[in-house]
């Protein structure tokens, strides 16, 4: 019954996460600044990083973790590298 429910669950949250990347992406298309897209951009990849990690637990294949690691330092120090870019454009 527990098994039951949990995969349930897990399927739930990646139907929700699916339909949040799609709202994130129409604003990162139609997005009025760059500062939005960017934003927008972080929050995406984030939800793909949820993705992963709810795939891998559903899946019971644990590699994906080390993706998820290294993909959320990549995007820590892309989303960094952006706003000192766009802070020095301001100037």
């Amino acid at each position: 019954m527990t098994d039951a429910l949990f995969d349930t669950t897990l399927v739930v949250a990646l139907v929700a996460l699916m339909v949040i990347a799609g709202v994130v992406m129409v604003r990162l298309v139609l997005g009025p600044s760059i500062a939005d897209r960017a934003t927008a951009f972080d929050v995406f990849t984030c939800v793909v990083i949820g993705m992963l990690s709810v795939f891998a637990i559903r899946t019971h294949n644990y590699r994906y973790f080390d993706v998820v690691l290294v993909m959320s330092f990549v995007v820590f120090l892309g989303a960094i590298g952006l706003a000192y870019y766009i802070r020095k454009n301001r100037r």
